[in-house]
């Protein structure tokens, strides 16, 4: 059984070629610095609307903030773009 997207399209002109994937600890650390110190703005009636009428709540922007500040981890996905790439997991 074939999975989805893994056999490129007759029409296809460029064959997907092999990547190493490397982010220095250094850039990581300047990335988790940048979120820590970016300021949010303030609630707004728009901000509080929780059907997203106006785009993404407060709450959420606070919410993903605290995420990437507190518990992502990069290696973690990493491991599963290395994984993926050589075969060793297909996502579905």
């Amino acid at each position: 059984m074939s999975v989805p997207f893994t056999n490129l399209p007759p029409s296809a002109t460029i064959r997907p070629t092999p990547f190493k994937v490397s982010i220095p600890q250094s850039t990581l650390d300047e990335l988790k610095s940048l979120i820590k110190l970016s300021k949010l703005a303030p609630p707004t009636y728009e901000g509080s609307q929780e059907d997203r009428k106006y785009g993404v709540t407060n709450k959420w922007v606070r919410e993903a903030k605290e995420k990437w500040e507190n518990d992502f981890d990069w290696y973690t996905y990493l491991i599963l773009i290395l994984a993926h790439a050589s075969g060793l997991i297909i996502f579905v």
